[in-house]
């Protein structure tokens, strides 16, 4: 599977979540959402794509490869994998996958914040790009960039 792949196979559950989380008031769009959001759709992303770029890792190498989790602000990004966005909407920078947000229809838009060449956040501020125009890569803590990984059939 590509990066890209997974990524929208992980937009597919929460688009598919939906209708069982308001059915139990469950608020889930940015600024309404708290805790119980939060909670389900990390273990989502967790298990829909986490598991399958820690699988890359080599089991003789000693430590887990981490990927950065799904909808953090975190201060420095330097020690994980992240998700690197390509999008003519964001211009020259490096972006990296934050979350996925809505505007005209469920998680249509895609997250980021601007790494410097040091792993942190250039603010804190996120930007958006339409999810329809988002290429995605994934780029390793030591520099290298995977844009496939294996799919759960393979693993």
């Amino acid at each position: 599977m590509t990066i890209a792949e997974v990524l929208l196979n992980f937009r597919a559950a929460l688009v598919a979540v939906l209708p069982m989380v308001e059915t139990l008031g469950i608020p889930w769009r940015r600024g309404d959402a708290y805790d119980e959001w939060d909670d389900l759709v990390s273990c989502m992303y967790k298990q829909l794509v986490g598991n399958l770029i820690t699988a890359l890792d080599d089991p003789n190498a000693g430590a887990s490869l981490r990927l950065a989790e799904y909808d953090m602000m975190l201060s420095d990004y330097g020690r994980y994998a992240v998700i690197e966005v390509d999008s003519g909407a964001l211009g020259p920078g490096r972006w990296v996958f934050h979350a996925f947000g809505t505007d005209k229809a469920p998680f249509d838009l895609v997250e980021v914040r601007e790494l410097g060449a040091d792993g942190r956040p250039c603010g804190e501020a996120l930007r958006t790009c339409p999810l329809v125009d988002s290429q995605f890569s994934l780029r390793m803590p030591d520099g290298s960039r995977i844009e496939s990984v294996a799919s759960y059939s393979d693993t």
